[in-house]
């Protein structure tokens, strides 16, 4: 069965059932995962033992443009990667660059934020946060390690460099 949901509408009231029936701890994730790193591995293993069940929202094509300027793996890429993992149980995506409007809809327990994230509140997006609040969230930091390890543009910029250096040449 598929771990990828088309609708956080559709997730929200999926995992409302599970949690009246199941009187589970819903954990929340977030990112681009623009290329999969051993540091999306390393957060997304840990926030799985911060309860029961892991969400992981994948941001989209449009929010990753945004950021990067490029979009070096399609969602759909993403998000078949993402599900692969054994300790995600459910994956979706969100085509805004903050998650606040998905902690608005889904009934999670904890919002687990990565090691090259924020380590405070006063550091979070103000969407999220206030989200969090509102909906009595726990918000996780630094989960996976407290330092930002092979990150996507680290990798991008070392093959970049690797190119360069041996003479690579875009025509």
């Amino acid at each position: 069965m598929s771990k990828i949901w088309n609708s956080i509408q559709n997730l929200g009231y999926h995992l409302r059932e599970r949690k009246q029936k199941e009187n589970i701890k819903i954990v929340l994730s977030s990112g681009y995962f623009s290329i999969l790193t051993r540091g999306h591995v390393r957060l997304l293993e840990s926030s799985k033992k911060l309860g029961d069940v892991l969400v992981v929202v994948v941001n989209g094509d449009n929010a990753l443009f945004h950021k990067k300027g490029f979009v070096p793996q399609f969602v759909d890429e993403r998000l078949e990667i993402i599900e692969s993992l054994s300790c995600v149980d459910y994956v979706v995506v969100w085509d805004l660059p903050n998650v606040g409007g998905v902690i608005d809809r889904l009934n999670v327990d904890v919002f687990a934020k990565g090691g090259d994230e924020y380590l405070s509140n006063k550091d979070m997006n103000i969407e999220e946060l206030v989200a969090c609040k509102k909906n009595n969230v726990k918000i996780e930091y630094g989960v996976g390690g407290t330092s930002k390890i092979a990150s996507s543009s680290d990798v991008f910029s070392r093959h970049l460099e690797y190119l360069k250096s041996i003479g690579y040449e875009k025509k």
